[in-house]
Protein backbone atom coordinates (compact mmCIF):
# COMPACT_ATOMS: atom_id res chain seq x y z
CA UNK A 1 0.00 0.00 0.00
CA UNK A 2 1.23 3.55 -1.07
CA UNK A 3 0.87 4.32 2.80
CA UNK A 4 3.00 1.62 4.11
CA UNK A 5 5.69 3.38 1.98
CA UNK A 6 5.36 6.56 3.46
CA UNK A 7 5.24 5.32 6.88
CA UNK A 8 8.70 2.95 5.48
CA UNK A 9 10.50 6.23 4.58
CA UNK A 10 9.24 7.96 7.51
CA UNK A 11 10.58 5.01 10.05
CA UNK A 12 14.01 5.61 8.40
CA UNK A 13 14.11 9.22 8.66
CA UNK A 14 13.16 8.74 12.11
CA UNK A 15 15.51 6.45 13.14
CA UNK A 16 18.25 8.43 11.55
CA UNK A 17 17.51 11.64 13.20
CA UNK A 18 17.08 10.15 16.88
CA UNK A 19 20.36 8.85 16.16
CA UNK A 20 21.64 12.45 15.46
CA UNK A 21 19.64 13.26 18.70
CA UNK A 22 21.22 10.82 20.60
CA UNK A 23 25.11 11.53 19.54
CA UNK A 24 24.43 15.40 19.81
CA UNK A 25 23.19 14.38 23.85
CA UNK A 26 26.59 12.36 24.24
CA UNK A 27 28.58 15.25 22.82
CA UNK A 28 27.10 17.94 25.53
CA UNK A 29 27.38 15.43 28.24
CA UNK A 30 31.10 14.87 27.57
CA UNK A 31 31.83 18.86 26.45
CA UNK A 32 29.99 19.47 30.47
CA UNK A 33 31.36 16.83 31.93
CA UNK A 34 28.13 15.61 33.13
CA UNK A 35 28.88 11.84 32.84
CA UNK A 36 26.66 9.70 36.21
CA UNK A 37 29.56 9.76 38.11
CA UNK A 38 30.40 13.76 37.95
CA UNK A 39 26.78 14.52 37.58
CA UNK A 40 24.63 12.15 40.14
CA UNK A 41 21.91 13.72 41.88
CA UNK A 42 22.11 16.56 44.57
CA UNK A 43 25.53 17.52 42.77
CA UNK A 44 26.26 20.94 41.63
CA UNK A 45 26.46 20.09 38.17
CA UNK A 46 23.16 17.70 37.87
CA UNK A 47 20.42 20.60 37.00
CA UNK A 48 22.61 20.80 34.13
CA UNK A 49 22.33 16.75 33.37
CA UNK A 50 18.42 17.02 33.56
CA UNK A 51 18.55 19.97 30.67
CA UNK A 52 20.42 17.77 28.84
CA UNK A 53 18.30 15.14 28.62
CA UNK A 54 14.97 17.45 28.53
CA UNK A 55 17.07 18.90 25.54
CA UNK A 56 17.27 15.47 24.45
CA UNK A 57 13.65 14.60 24.66
CA UNK A 58 12.38 17.84 23.03
CA UNK A 59 15.26 16.38 19.92
CA UNK A 60 13.10 13.06 19.40
CA UNK A 61 9.88 14.71 19.38
CA UNK A 62 11.16 17.28 16.53
CA UNK A 63 12.96 13.87 14.95
CA UNK A 64 9.47 11.96 14.86
CA UNK A 65 7.18 14.79 13.74
CA UNK A 66 9.62 16.35 10.75
CA UNK A 67 10.51 12.58 9.64
CA UNK A 68 6.41 12.35 9.13
CA UNK A 69 6.29 15.54 7.81
CA UNK A 70 8.99 15.20 4.90
CA UNK A 71 8.50 11.22 4.11
CA UNK A 72 4.77 12.04 3.50
CA UNK A 73 5.43 15.66 1.39
CA UNK A 74 8.20 13.55 -0.31
CA UNK A 75 5.98 10.86 -1.35
CA UNK A 76 2.51 12.69 -2.42
CA UNK A 77 1.27 10.35 0.10
CA UNK A 78 -1.94 11.40 2.06
CA UNK A 79 -1.81 11.13 5.46
CA UNK A 80 -4.31 8.89 8.04
CA UNK A 81 -5.78 9.33 11.57
CA UNK A 82 -3.95 6.11 12.11
CA UNK A 83 -0.73 7.68 10.75
CA UNK A 84 -0.47 10.23 13.71
CA UNK A 85 -1.89 8.05 16.28
CA UNK A 86 1.11 5.19 15.47
CA UNK A 87 3.17 8.29 15.79
CA UNK A 88 2.36 8.96 19.27
CA UNK A 89 2.70 6.08 20.92
CA UNK A 90 5.45 5.16 19.36
CA UNK A 91 6.78 8.50 20.51
CA UNK A 92 5.30 8.30 23.94
CA UNK A 93 6.97 4.82 24.41
CA UNK A 94 10.74 5.95 23.47
CA UNK A 95 10.39 8.97 25.96
CA UNK A 96 9.21 6.30 28.59
CA UNK A 97 12.50 4.13 27.33
CA UNK A 98 14.20 7.75 27.70
CA UNK A 99 13.12 8.53 31.65
CA UNK A 100 13.46 4.82 32.67
CA UNK A 101 17.14 4.36 31.76
CA UNK A 102 17.92 7.65 32.71
CA UNK A 103 17.00 7.69 36.46
CA UNK A 104 18.21 4.41 36.46
CA UNK A 105 21.28 5.67 35.64
CA UNK A 106 21.08 8.47 38.11
CA UNK A 107 20.19 5.95 40.82
CA UNK A 108 23.07 3.36 40.45
CA UNK A 109 25.54 6.78 40.00
CA UNK A 110 24.37 7.89 43.77
CA UNK A 111 24.83 4.64 45.23
CA UNK A 112 28.11 4.12 43.77
CA UNK A 113 29.38 7.69 45.19
CA UNK A 114 28.12 7.15 48.28
CA UNK A 115 29.78 3.63 48.61
CA UNK A 116 32.92 5.05 47.60
CA UNK A 117 32.76 8.05 49.91
CA UNK A 118 30.68 6.92 52.65
CA UNK A 119 28.93 9.17 52.88
CA UNK A 120 24.96 10.34 52.30
CA UNK A 121 24.73 13.28 49.64
CA UNK A 122 22.12 15.74 50.91
CA UNK A 123 19.16 16.36 49.09
CA UNK A 124 20.30 13.82 46.58
CA UNK A 125 16.49 11.58 46.92
CA UNK A 126 14.32 14.89 46.36
CA UNK A 127 16.98 15.63 43.38
CA UNK A 128 16.26 12.61 41.83
CA UNK A 129 12.42 12.54 42.58
CA UNK A 130 12.22 15.99 40.83
CA UNK A 131 14.14 15.20 37.67
CA UNK A 132 11.92 12.29 37.57
CA UNK A 133 8.93 14.49 37.90
CA UNK A 134 10.24 16.97 35.57
CA UNK A 135 10.74 14.67 32.91
CA UNK A 136 7.37 13.52 32.76
CA UNK A 137 6.31 16.55 32.96
CA UNK A 138 8.25 17.38 29.53
CA UNK A 139 7.80 14.23 27.82
CA UNK A 140 4.16 15.37 28.65
CA UNK A 141 4.10 18.60 27.11
CA UNK A 142 6.06 17.22 24.31
CA UNK A 143 3.59 14.64 22.95
CA UNK A 144 0.85 17.48 23.12
CA UNK A 145 2.84 19.58 21.00
CA UNK A 146 3.39 16.67 18.40
CA UNK A 147 -0.43 16.15 18.66
CA UNK A 148 -1.07 19.28 17.79
CA UNK A 149 1.91 19.32 14.89
CA UNK A 150 0.89 15.74 12.73
CA UNK A 151 -2.79 17.24 13.83
CA UNK A 152 -2.33 20.18 11.62
CA UNK A 153 -0.36 17.76 8.95
CA UNK A 154 -2.86 15.31 8.99
CA UNK A 155 -5.70 18.44 8.41
CA UNK A 156 -3.30 19.89 5.17
CA UNK A 157 -2.62 16.26 3.86
CA UNK A 158 -6.63 15.84 3.25
CA UNK A 159 -7.10 19.19 1.80
CA UNK A 160 -4.62 18.88 -0.41
CA UNK A 161 -6.17 16.02 -1.76
CA UNK A 162 -9.35 17.30 -1.90
CA UNK A 163 -7.84 19.73 -4.11
CA UNK A 164 -6.06 17.51 -6.19
CA UNK A 165 -9.44 15.28 -6.40
CA UNK A 166 -10.81 18.48 -8.20
CA UNK A 167 -7.46 19.07 -10.57
CA UNK A 168 -7.73 16.87 -13.84
CA UNK A 169 -4.53 14.70 -13.05
CA UNK A 170 -1.63 15.19 -16.64
CA UNK A 171 -0.94 12.18 -18.36
CA UNK A 172 2.38 10.61 -18.12
CA UNK A 173 4.99 11.99 -20.78
CA UNK A 174 6.64 8.56 -20.92
CA UNK A 175 5.06 6.14 -22.88
CA UNK A 176 4.50 2.84 -20.81
CA UNK A 177 6.40 0.48 -22.84
CA UNK A 178 9.54 2.59 -22.16
CA UNK A 179 9.46 2.53 -19.10
CA UNK A 180 11.44 -0.44 -18.50
CA UNK A 181 13.84 0.46 -20.66
CA UNK A 182 14.43 3.72 -18.39
CA UNK A 183 17.62 3.97 -15.87
CA UNK A 184 18.08 6.16 -12.67
CA UNK A 185 21.93 6.49 -11.79
CA UNK A 186 22.88 7.09 -8.56
CA UNK A 187 26.20 7.97 -7.71
CA UNK A 188 27.59 10.14 -5.48
CA UNK A 189 29.84 13.39 -6.20
CA UNK A 190 32.86 11.76 -4.83
CA UNK A 191 35.47 14.07 -7.53
CA UNK A 192 34.81 15.87 -10.59
CA UNK A 193 36.85 13.36 -12.41
CA UNK A 194 33.72 10.64 -11.21
CA UNK A 195 31.18 12.94 -12.27
CA UNK A 196 32.51 13.32 -15.49
CA UNK A 197 32.62 9.03 -15.51
CA UNK A 198 29.22 8.99 -14.35
CA UNK A 199 27.67 11.73 -16.64
CA UNK A 200 30.04 9.57 -19.49
CA UNK A 201 27.99 6.35 -18.71
CA UNK A 202 24.66 7.91 -18.81
CA UNK A 203 25.17 9.61 -22.29
CA UNK A 204 27.27 6.06 -23.32
CA UNK A 205 23.56 4.44 -21.92
CA UNK A 206 21.44 6.82 -24.12
CA UNK A 207 23.25 5.89 -27.37
CA UNK A 208 22.61 2.18 -26.61
CA UNK A 209 18.69 2.75 -26.50
CA UNK A 210 18.56 3.07 -22.48
CA UNK A 211 16.40 6.66 -21.23
CA UNK A 212 19.58 6.40 -18.51
CA UNK A 213 18.52 9.56 -16.23
CA UNK A 214 20.99 11.89 -14.15
CA UNK A 215 20.85 14.86 -12.20
CA UNK A 216 23.52 16.53 -14.24
CA UNK A 217 21.41 16.52 -17.04
CA UNK A 218 17.88 16.20 -15.54
CA UNK A 219 17.73 18.27 -12.99
CA UNK A 220 16.82 21.37 -13.66
CA UNK A 221 17.14 25.19 -12.09
CA UNK A 222 14.76 25.38 -9.22
CA UNK A 223 13.45 21.96 -8.74
CA UNK A 224 13.17 20.14 -5.74
CA UNK A 225 16.11 17.67 -5.43
CA UNK A 226 15.05 15.41 -3.33
CA UNK A 227 11.54 15.26 -5.19
CA UNK A 228 13.96 14.55 -8.46
CA UNK A 229 15.46 11.53 -6.78
CA UNK A 230 12.75 9.78 -4.78
CA UNK A 231 10.97 10.26 -8.59
CA UNK A 232 13.49 8.52 -10.61
CA UNK A 233 14.11 5.59 -8.57
CA UNK A 234 10.56 5.64 -8.35
CA UNK A 235 9.28 5.75 -12.01
CA UNK A 236 11.95 4.57 -13.46
CA UNK A 237 12.65 0.46 -14.28
CA UNK A 238 15.95 -0.26 -13.19
CA UNK A 239 18.70 2.12 -10.95
CA UNK A 240 22.06 1.49 -11.43
CA UNK A 241 23.77 2.31 -8.12
CA UNK A 242 27.13 3.53 -9.04
CA UNK A 243 29.11 1.64 -6.05
CA UNK A 244 32.03 3.21 -4.25
CA UNK A 245 33.48 3.38 -1.03
CA UNK A 246 32.76 7.11 -0.67
CA UNK A 247 28.82 6.15 -1.76
CA UNK A 248 28.73 3.13 0.58
CA UNK A 249 29.73 5.69 3.53
CA UNK A 250 27.40 7.78 2.80
CA UNK A 251 24.52 5.69 1.61
CA UNK A 252 25.03 3.71 4.79
CA UNK A 253 24.90 6.88 7.16
CA UNK A 254 22.70 8.78 5.51
CA UNK A 255 24.76 11.49 4.20
CA UNK A 256 23.58 13.90 1.48
CA UNK A 257 21.92 12.85 -1.88
CA UNK A 258 23.26 9.41 -1.62
CA UNK A 259 22.08 8.87 2.14
CA UNK A 260 18.72 10.58 0.94
CA UNK A 261 18.61 8.32 -1.88
CA UNK A 262 19.95 5.28 0.18
CA UNK A 263 16.10 6.25 2.10
CA UNK A 264 14.51 5.63 -0.61
CA UNK A 265 16.26 2.35 -1.59
CA UNK A 266 16.07 1.15 1.48
CA UNK A 267 12.49 1.54 1.66
CA UNK A 268 11.67 -0.09 -1.15
CA UNK A 269 13.62 -2.79 -0.70
CA UNK A 270 11.52 -3.52 2.65
CA UNK A 271 8.42 -3.41 0.89
CA UNK A 272 9.59 -5.99 -1.72
CA UNK A 273 9.03 -3.00 -4.79
CA UNK A 274 11.23 -4.52 -7.64
CA UNK A 275 13.34 -7.03 -5.78
CA UNK A 276 15.65 -6.87 -9.39
CA UNK A 277 15.68 -3.22 -9.80
CA UNK A 278 18.12 -2.24 -8.46
CA UNK A 279 21.80 -2.80 -10.50
CA UNK A 280 25.16 -2.39 -8.73
CA UNK A 281 27.74 -0.79 -10.80
CA UNK A 282 31.02 -1.44 -9.17
CA UNK A 283 33.57 1.69 -9.96
CA UNK A 284 36.04 1.54 -7.16
CA UNK A 285 36.85 -0.29 -4.30
CA UNK A 286 35.61 -3.87 -4.04
CA UNK A 287 31.98 -5.55 -3.61
CA UNK A 288 32.98 -5.45 0.31
CA UNK A 289 34.44 -1.80 0.84
CA UNK A 290 32.17 -0.22 -1.98
CA UNK A 291 28.46 -2.16 -2.24
CA UNK A 292 26.21 -0.79 0.34
CA UNK A 293 24.67 -2.93 2.59
CA UNK A 294 21.11 -2.82 1.72
CA UNK A 295 22.46 -4.03 -1.55
CA UNK A 296 24.89 -6.85 -0.32
CA UNK A 297 24.37 -9.88 -2.58
CA UNK A 298 22.70 -8.19 -5.62
CA UNK A 299 25.02 -9.52 -8.70
CA UNK A 300 26.17 -6.68 -10.54
CA UNK A 301 28.93 -5.52 -13.27
CA UNK A 302 32.26 -4.48 -13.04
CA UNK A 303 33.94 -1.19 -14.32
CA UNK A 304 36.19 -0.58 -12.54
CA UNK A 305 38.36 -0.94 -15.99
CA UNK A 306 35.76 0.29 -18.23
CA UNK A 307 35.80 -3.56 -19.35
CA UNK A 308 33.40 -3.62 -22.45
CA UNK A 309 32.29 -6.93 -22.06
CA UNK A 310 30.78 -6.27 -18.68
CA UNK A 311 29.38 -3.17 -20.30
CA UNK A 312 27.30 -4.98 -22.88
CA UNK A 313 26.40 -7.64 -20.17
CA UNK A 314 24.84 -4.13 -18.49
CA UNK A 315 23.47 -3.05 -21.87
CA UNK A 316 21.71 -6.73 -22.35
CA UNK A 317 20.62 -6.79 -19.15
CA UNK A 318 18.58 -3.80 -19.01
CA UNK A 319 17.09 -4.29 -22.82
CA UNK A 320 15.83 -7.91 -21.12
CA UNK A 321 18.50 -10.16 -23.55
CA UNK A 322 18.87 -13.77 -22.10
CA UNK A 323 21.67 -15.82 -22.73
CA UNK A 324 20.08 -18.91 -21.73
CA UNK A 325 19.97 -21.75 -24.20
CA UNK A 326 16.53 -22.81 -25.73
CA UNK A 327 15.45 -26.37 -24.31
CA UNK A 328 16.32 -28.66 -27.19
CA UNK A 329 14.11 -31.94 -28.64
CA UNK A 330 14.27 -35.36 -26.42
CA UNK A 331 17.33 -37.10 -27.25
CA UNK A 332 17.21 -40.05 -30.35
CA UNK A 333 19.16 -42.68 -28.09
CA UNK A 334 16.27 -41.97 -25.90
CA UNK A 335 13.71 -43.28 -28.22
CA UNK A 336 13.83 -46.94 -27.62
CA UNK A 337 14.14 -46.83 -24.24
CA UNK A 338 10.45 -44.80 -24.31
CA UNK A 339 8.94 -47.18 -26.83
CA UNK A 340 9.96 -49.79 -24.38
CA UNK A 341 7.89 -48.19 -21.48
CA UNK A 342 5.23 -47.49 -23.21
CA UNK A 343 4.77 -50.68 -24.26
CA UNK A 344 5.10 -51.74 -20.59
CA UNK A 345 2.29 -49.02 -20.03
CA UNK A 346 0.25 -50.57 -22.88
CA UNK A 347 0.45 -54.10 -21.33
CA UNK A 348 -0.19 -52.57 -17.90
CA UNK A 349 -3.50 -50.70 -19.08
CA UNK A 350 -4.73 -53.84 -21.32
CA UNK A 351 -4.10 -56.03 -17.98
CA UNK A 352 -6.29 -53.84 -15.93
CA UNK A 353 -8.63 -53.21 -18.65
CA UNK A 354 -9.29 -57.11 -18.77
CA UNK A 355 -9.04 -57.26 -15.17
CA UNK A 356 -12.68 -54.62 -14.94
CA UNK A 357 -14.04 -56.97 -17.99
CA UNK A 358 -14.03 -60.19 -16.12
CA UNK A 359 -15.51 -58.35 -13.32
CA UNK A 360 -18.15 -57.34 -15.15
CA UNK A 361 -18.87 -60.46 -17.12
CA UNK A 362 -18.84 -62.19 -13.54
CA UNK A 363 -21.37 -59.63 -12.18
CA UNK A 364 -23.30 -60.22 -15.18
CA UNK A 365 -23.25 -63.92 -14.81
CA UNK A 366 -24.58 -63.62 -11.24
CA UNK A 367 -27.35 -61.66 -12.34
CA UNK A 368 -28.93 -64.31 -15.49
CA UNK A 369 -27.83 -67.63 -13.00
CA UNK A 370 -29.94 -67.66 -9.49
CA UNK A 371 -27.54 -70.99 -8.55
CA UNK A 372 -24.46 -68.83 -8.08
CA UNK A 373 -24.11 -66.48 -5.35
CA UNK A 374 -22.33 -63.48 -5.01
CA UNK A 375 -19.55 -64.81 -2.54
CA UNK A 376 -18.96 -67.98 -4.65
CA UNK A 377 -18.27 -65.59 -7.85
CA UNK A 378 -16.21 -63.07 -6.06
CA UNK A 379 -14.28 -66.12 -4.77
CA UNK A 380 -10.54 -67.63 -6.39
CA UNK A 381 -12.19 -70.48 -7.92
CA UNK A 382 -14.83 -70.16 -10.97
CA UNK A 383 -17.13 -72.93 -12.00
CA UNK A 384 -16.97 -74.94 -15.04
CA UNK A 385 -20.45 -73.48 -16.19
CA UNK A 386 -19.21 -70.06 -15.29
CA UNK A 387 -15.82 -70.38 -17.82
CA UNK A 388 -18.13 -71.22 -20.39
CA UNK A 389 -20.28 -68.51 -20.35
CA UNK A 390 -17.13 -66.02 -19.44
CA UNK A 391 -15.61 -67.77 -22.64
CA UNK A 392 -18.89 -67.04 -24.69
CA UNK A 393 -19.11 -63.57 -23.99
CA UNK A 394 -15.43 -62.97 -24.71
CA UNK A 395 -15.31 -64.29 -27.98
CA UNK A 396 -18.79 -62.41 -28.63
CA UNK A 397 -16.46 -59.17 -27.80
CA UNK A 398 -13.64 -60.17 -29.53
CA UNK A 399 -15.89 -60.51 -32.96
CA UNK A 400 -17.53 -56.99 -32.12
CA UNK A 401 -14.24 -55.05 -31.52
CA UNK A 402 -13.12 -57.08 -34.71
CA UNK A 403 -15.87 -55.65 -37.07
CA UNK A 404 -15.79 -51.95 -35.78
CA UNK A 405 -11.70 -52.07 -35.56
CA UNK A 406 -12.18 -52.83 -39.69
CA UNK A 407 -15.22 -50.32 -40.59
CA UNK A 408 -14.10 -47.08 -42.12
Amino acid sequence: MEVNRATTLAKALAKDRALEARKRKDEAIKKLRLSEHEAYPGSPKFPEAVEVIVQYLSDLADAKVSSIQDAFAETGIQMTGQTVEDALAALHASFETVISARTGAWAGALRLHQMRTRATVPGSTEALAEAKRELSRESSRLCETAEARLDVLLQSSLAASERKGTIETQPSKIPASACALRAFVSYSWDTEEHKKWALALANRLREHGIDAIIDQTHLSLGARSPEFMECSVRESGRVLVVCTEIYKRRFDNREGGAGYEGHIITGEIVNEVGKNKFIPVLRNGDWKSAIPTALSGIYGVDLRDDSPDEFRKLVETLHGISHISPVGPRPAWLHGASESFDRNAVTVQEAQRRSALLAALVREFILEHDGITASEATGTEISAREAEYINRRLKEKREMWTVSATQP
